[in-house]
């Protein structure tokens, strides 16, 4: 059932009171405290290769504004979004700091705004006062501190309290319909290169309907058996670690890889910097490189992390090889469907199961 049913509507009416309720707290209760915020500055830290723990700047949720944190690690326990973009729709960092200073700006009519709102209710609603949000909180404009994010994404994820994840494209039967009534691997938002990192890497994740409304399940990660084979079905990525009872850390090299092939990129070089954190490297991004340089400088990354394993993977002289990278991975994704097993109902007796081969698009649960 439910966890709890809020629409859209009342949600903005939630954040008010919600705000009203922490700042209460937050005055009456001494023993509450917050990391003091700095004003933005111009940072000497500009090494775009330096990774971060914990995020520079999060939204606060009290105030739906942004906060700076120079120093890594200020803020201990923070949610963060997951998400699909919306062309046209997102509210930016510039944007962001705009638009706190003014309650008329055009960017609050954006839908990216609502989620951003939205999302703020949430976190206040589960007693979290910071909340990271990719759109606004990664400055576009400086390359350096935007190379340490892409870089430090994975573990900003990683160590988060609870991860949202908002699939706008999954709608609700009716106000009344249950959880099973829906089938959230389905979404779009299963299919995007960054959002595997955003999947896999959380320790708590709650997914959240188009109206805002918790999927809920009994599950730290938020997936149900039943979804995370249907999910390993359609991408690969064992059930073990969709449900939590396979550590990130002891799945290899190859099989990590193998998980990204099929997604999509809205810039055809993130495919390659999506996998930095998921992958554990570390490389400067380059706006507009293409996708074959991209690739070709996370081979040579690669050769120099995983040595041994690249040159058994794909041989001895292929470091900074894009190409041959790109062949590989597609050979594991293969690899690695074939390898797959799927779970079909039988009408008269318990589940079998059956080998999913490369050519088998299908997936039947």
């Amino acid at each position: 059932m439910l966890h709890h049913s809020v629409g859209i509507s009342a949600r903005h009416n939630l954040i008010c009171s919600l705000q009203s309720m922490s700042l209460s707290n937050m005055t009456t209760s001494p023993s509450l405290s917050l990391p003091t915020p700095k004003s933005p500055t111009l940072s000497t830290d500009l090494d775009p290769l330096r990774k971060r723990t914990h995020p520079r700047r999060f939204i606060n949720a009290l105030t739906c504004s942004l906060d700076e944190f120079p120093s890594d690690g200020s803020v201990r326990h923070y949610a963060i979004l997951s998400h699909c973009w919306v062309p046209g729709q997102e509210v930016s960092y510039q944007e962001m700091l705009e638009l706190s200073r003014d309650d008329t700006h055009p960017s609050r009519a954006k839908f990216g705004f609502q989620k951003i709102s939205n999302a703020c209710a949430q976190a206040l609603q589960d007693g979290h006062h910071y909340i990271w949000v990719d759109t606004c909180c990664i400055d576009d404009g400086n390359h350096a501190h935007k190379s340490q994010d892409i870089n430090s994404m994975f573990d900003y994820y990683a160590n988060s309290d609870v991860c949202y994840v908002y699939l706008h494209d999954i709608h609700r039967k009716g106000l009344h319909s249950v959880d099973t009534d829906v089938d959230i691997s389905q979404s779009k938002w299963f299919s995007r290169g960054w959002t595997l990192q955003e999947l896999v890497a959380p320790s708590k994740v709650k997914f959240f309907t188009e109206d805002w409304r918790h999927y809920h399940i009994d599950s730290q990660r938020g997936v149900s058996l039943t979804e995370a084979h249907r999910i390993q079905g359609l991408w690969g990525i064992s059930v073990e670690v969709l449900t939590g009872s396979r550590k990130l850390q002891d799945i290899g090299l190859k099989e990590r890889m193998s998980w990204s092939i099929k997604r999509s990129t809205t810039v055809e070089e993130d495919r390659a910097y999506c996998l930095l954190g998921l992958l554990g490297v570390v490389m400067e991004t380059r706006d507009r490189e293409g996708v074959e340089s991209a690739f070709g400088r996370l081979s040579s990354v690669l050769y120099e992390a995983y040595g041994h394993e690249m040159r058994e993977y794909i041989g001895p002289g292929k470091a900074g090889n894009g190409r041959a990278l790109m062949q590989f991975m597609e050979s594991t994704y293969n690899e690695n469907k074939a390898l797959t097993f799927k779970y079909m109902k039988r009408s008269n007796g318990p589940c079998q199961l059956t080998r999913i081969w490369p050519d088998s698009a299908s997936y039947m649960l």
